[in-house]
């Protein structure tokens, strides 16, 4: 029995991710790092178990990405890695660790045939024909999941957008990532569970946030967004539908 773990900057993906690794038998701890806010994570877990492999997102930008990545290798010491990207062409990380890349994108299937081979001392990159396979961006998860789950990837805002638009509003950016997730109909446990932090966290988040825009309701605070100009809080596809549920 081992520990797996998992880095990347979206919240849902993260989830998926975390998802997929509890279908391994033999991983008998999931750990989840949010790149934003590793400082603060605790990184020494009451098992021991040792890490045999490091599931890592990459964000399309080389440096950070190959900084990132030596610095969990320093903090978990996995034994092996497998790399996550959002295109077959994005550069990657340079590390003897790397044993494997597939798209984010990639099937559930395809995601935990890789962690399995890797973790059993093979390697894994399919050519560029296969990792382009899917393009749909929920397409990682599996499909017994919730449909809601899938869906709150599409329209999801880059780091960048979200600090952007957490700076126009005059939040923080963990309170604009749980505004999104309020706003797209997730409760405050299943938000947290997708951010990885308590529920009373969330609640607490929100509290604050709400205080900070002087409304009382999720509904206020969308419409106060879209006010603003921020129009991505709800998916493409829910843009034109009915306000979410309170």
């Amino acid at each position: 029995m081992y520990a797996a773990a998992l880095i990347d900057s979206h919240p849902i993906l993260r989830l998926g991710l975390a998802r997929i690794l509890g279908n391994i038998d033999t991983i008998r701890e999931v750990r989840i790092y949010d790149p934003e806010y590793l400082a603060a994570t605790a990184l020494n877990p009451e098992s021991g178990l040792p890490v045999q492999i490091l599931l890592f997102g990459l964000t399309g930008d080389p440096a950070h990405d190959q900084e990132l990545f030596e610095r969990m290798v320093h903090l978990i010491e996995p034994k092996s890695a497998l790399l996550l990207a959002e295109h077959a062409r994005d550069a990657g990380v340079t590390h003897p660790l790397v044993s494997g890349r597939v798209k984010k994108s990639a099937s559930s299937e395809l995601i935990e045939a890789a962690v399995r081979l890797i973790v059993a001392g093979g390697r894994c990159f399919p050519a560029p024909s296969e990792a382009d396979d899917l393009s749909d961006p929920a397409a990682g998860f599996s499909e017994g999941d919730s449909p809601q789950v899938g869906n709150a990837l599409d329209g999801w805002p880059s780091p960048s957008a979200i600090a952007a638009s957490a700076r126009s509003l005059r939040i923080t950016p963990r309170q604009f990532e749980i505004l999104i997730l309020r706003a797209r109909g997730f409760s405050h446990k299943t938000v947290g569970q997708m951010l990885n932090i308590s529920e009373a966290t969330v609640k607490a988040h929100a509290s604050a946030m709400y205080r900070r825009l002087d409304v009382s309701t999720r509904q206020e605070a969308v419409k106060m967004a879209t006010e603003r100009g921020i129009h991505f809080l709800l998916p493409p596809s829910a843009s034109d539908e009915t306000t979410p549920r309170r």
